[in-house]
């Protein structure tokens, strides 16, 4: 079952249940999805080809508050991440990209201010991050330039998005709480370690899901766009037994 029988959000697992989850929005599938359910090791790609490859001490099949299937999360200020390296995916110099993460923060704030996922995840400069702070709030730290939200993101659940959309000039980034518009720049991101993690690791995170829209399908992707995945994630039974997504999980398990 792609809804998580605890949270009630739905964890899509492969092209089809994206297709299901997206059916009707005029959204196109993700171009890379990568389920946290895994024992160990990187993380396959479960639409294209393109391997997160683990590095550091991660812990795996981890359980969190409110949820009954499993993720992956690592010990405080840990070096570990799973990441597409330089070379693999693509390059952000060049190319448009949406990240998606579906996440557990078990406490907040954290004892120090740590990076949760972005493009570049071993640097502070030339690197898109989304980081979580001391404070409570959260960061969009884009080529060293920060921009810290005004919403205070405690423990709980989250599906954060970040949208670096070349062809419209825009860097944003989307939580449940709120939207953070860092000031664009074309030519400042390198093309280094991109995903989940960072070389100090925020301690207490806890991922579900992970994936990634890029070129022309990450560029039709606006604010609406967004909302309306984020939308169906959360609240993909709505309408119960009538529901447009319950439906649809019954289509596809032959029972409608």
């Amino acid at each position: 079952m792609p809804i998580d029988a605890s949270k009630g959000w739905w964890r899509p697992n492969g092209a089809a249940e994206w297709t299901t989850l997206l059916t009707g929005a005029g959204i196109a599938n993700p171009d890379h999805s990568w389920d946290c359910t895994v024992g160990s090791g990187n993380l396959s790609d479960q639409i294209g080809s393109l391997t997160l490859t683990a590095t550091g001490t991660l812990a795996y099949a981890q359980a969190a508050t409110g949820w009954t299937g499993t993720g992956i999360n690592a010990a405080d200020g840990a070096a570990a991440r799973i990441t597409a390296g330089a070379g693999a995916g693509p390059d952000p110099d060049v190319t448009s990209q949406v990240w998606l993460v579906m996440l557990n923060l078990a406490s907040s704030p954290l004892g120090t201010n740590r990076a949760a996922f972005g493009i570049n995840s071993t640097s502070a400069a030339n690197s898109y991050r989304m980081l979580f702070l001391t404070s409570g709030l959260i960061r969009g730290a884009f080529a060293g330039a920060n921009v810290d939200g005004a919403a205070t993101h405690g423990a709980g659940d989250y599906v954060m998005v970040m949208r670096y959309d070349r062809a419209a000039s825009v860097a944003k980034l989307y939580s449940d709480l709120e939207t953070i518009t860092n000031v664009y720049s074309a030519t400042t991101l390198t093309d280094n370690p991109k995903g989940i993690g960072s070389a100090a690791y925020p301690g207490g995170v806890t991922f579900f899901l992970v994936a990634m829209w890029e070129g022309a399908n990450a560029e039709t992707l606006d604010d609406a766009a967004i909302a309306t995945i984020r939308s169906r994630i959360e609240t993909p039974v709505s309408g119960g037994a009538t529901g447009h997504y319950y439906r649809t999980l019954l289509r596809m398990m032959g029972a409608d």
